[in-house]
């Protein structure tokens, strides 16, 4: 400390671990370059005779501290601190705490310290938690209804629950395919989409969809909330999970799709969301607005084993079959024409007909209860020909 008071220079923070092994003091920027030349000339007998390893200098750093006269009676409010960063994906480089306990400084990474601050601020409550949200696969009727049910709920969510839902990027898919492939996208920077024009605006953007582009502005957002809420069944987009949910943003997959994917990628996205405190939601992907996979995730948790699961998880199935028990007359087609009218089936009904959208749901299914499977592993029979099944329109 000496040498650095010589030479003029303001230490903002000191720490040193419990093994005296290291000392680690926080500089203005401004002053790193002489602080590191104080330090060399101080112990340049020390550093020729490796009694000190190295003395090196960390640029692009910045302090974040909290301070209150109430951390001194309350209990956990370092660890909030420390959970908000966590969640925020923002990592920690130095952690040091006043002896009155009336403050907590960490230092993090110069590019995090917006990010950073908004967690801390969200986490005691001295702002409202906004969340940026981004809807891949808008013109998807699952994508479709969520923007209109954010739009209805907008004011309840902030009012009641101290929620902003900010919608700052869309991106629309070809439905041409039986893997859409997304096509065009919006994004904001700024401000947040209006949700009754949202759809309007992607219809009339003329910006092509690029997972890169969109995935480099939210690993921008410096919002510590973000979620992708991906209505396709885009592997494309498939592809960008492990990296989305390492950067910290959650993710939303309300499709069944995800039954699709092998055990080891399944297990690569679970751990990427696991080891960065973000979150992979996919409960709707199986049985709608019915709570199924947090109660098979509740149960295992609380130590039961699951033995059988019975139902029928396809709407299409379901009224296909209830329609032509009561009505005798109705022919097959004409069902399943009634099912497609009313949006019980998927963009492609010959994937809830052929079975393949049952097996997705059971692999889901088996894979929450623990077990380890594939969807090959799920025996179907189909409602179509072969001729049928595999015909293209």
């Amino acid at each position: 400390m000496g040498a650095m008071a010589d030479k003029g220079i303001n230490v903002l923070i000191i720490t040193q671990a419990s093994s005296e092994s290291s000392i680690t003091v926080c500089v203005p920027e401004g002053e790193g370059e002489r602080a590191l030349a104080a330090l060399q000339d101080a112990f340049e007998l020390e550093l020729a005779r490796s009694t000190i390893n190295s003395v090196s200098l960390l640029k692009g750093m910045s302090i974040v501290a909290i301070v209150g006269e109430g951390m001194v009676s309350t209990s956990g409010v370092s660890s909030t601190f420390m959970q908000a960063l966590a969640r925020a994906n923002v990592n920690i480089r130095l952690i040091a705490q006043g002896s009155s306990e009336r403050q907590v400084a960490v230092v993090v990474d110069g590019k995090d310290t917006s990010r950073a601050l908004r967690a801390v601020h969200m986490a005691f409550t001295l702002s409202e938690t906004a969340t940026s949200v981004a809807v891949l696969g808008l013109s998807d009727r699952i994508g479709t209804e969520l923007v209109k049910q954010l739009a209805a709920q907008e004011k309840s969510l902030v009012g009641d629950l101290g929620v902003e839902m900010r919608v700052t990027m869309a991106a629309d898919v070809d439905c041409s395919k039986r893997r859409e492939i997304p096509s065009k996208m919006v994004v904001s920077e700024n401000k947040k989409f209006d949700l009754a024009s949202l759809a309007k605006t992607l219809a009339d953007s003329e910006t092509k969809c690029d997972l890169e582009a969109l995935t480099q502005a939210l690993e921008n957002d410096v919002n510590p909330h973000r979620v992708v809420v991906d209505c396709t069944k885009s592997e494309a987009v498939a592809g960008y999970y492990e990296r989305w949910l390492q950067a910290g943003i959650n993710i939303i997959s309300p499709k069944a799709f995800v039954g699709e994917w092998s055990l080891d990628k399944y297990e690569a996205v679970r751990k990427a969301a696991k080891d960065n405190s973000a979150s992979w939601q996919f409960e709707s992907s199986v049985g709608g607005a019915l709570p199924l996979l947090t109660t098979l995730r509740d149960l295992k948790e609380t130590g039961h084993s699951i033995h059988l699961i019975e139902g029928c998880v396809s709407g299409t199935f379901a009224y296909v079959l209830k329609a032509m028990e009561l009505d005798p007359n109705l022919k097959f087609s004409e069902a399943v024409a009634q099912a497609v009218d009313q949006d019980f089936s998927e963009s492609d009904c010959r994937d809830d007909l052929t079975g393949l959208d049952t097996a997705r749901k059971a692999t889901v299914l088996g894979r929450r209860a623990g077990l380890q499977m594939e969807l090959a592993d799920v025996k179907v029979e189909s409602l179509l020909s072969e001729e049928l099944a595999s015909k293209t329109y």
